[in-house]
């Protein structure tokens, strides 16, 4: 998943209004096509409902993100 994807994942397990951040120019992220696409896929994937809603399979995959693990930085001798 995109990070774009993640970000609106993270949204709706956060908010209960509409994805999109306001430019001072009056236009709105949510506005974009990329914005646009990401929802119907994850509407597809049954992330989201339709409504644009987090259903309880995205609210698990929120928990699997939640659960990966910190990286590790191995040394190894050259």
């Amino acid at each position: 998943m995109s990070p774009l994807g993640i970000e609106i994942m993270l949204h709706y397990y956060c908010s209960i209004g509409p994805y999109g951040r306001e430019y001072g120019n009056g236009q709105c992220s949510s506005d974009a096509p990329a914005v646009g696409e990401i929802h119907q896929e994850l509407v597809s994937h049954g992330l989201l409902n339709p409504g644009h809603t987090i259903t309880e399979r995205g609210v698990a995959y929120i928990g699997f993100l939640e659960d990966v693990p910190w990286p590790v930085i191995k040394w190894v001798l050259p």
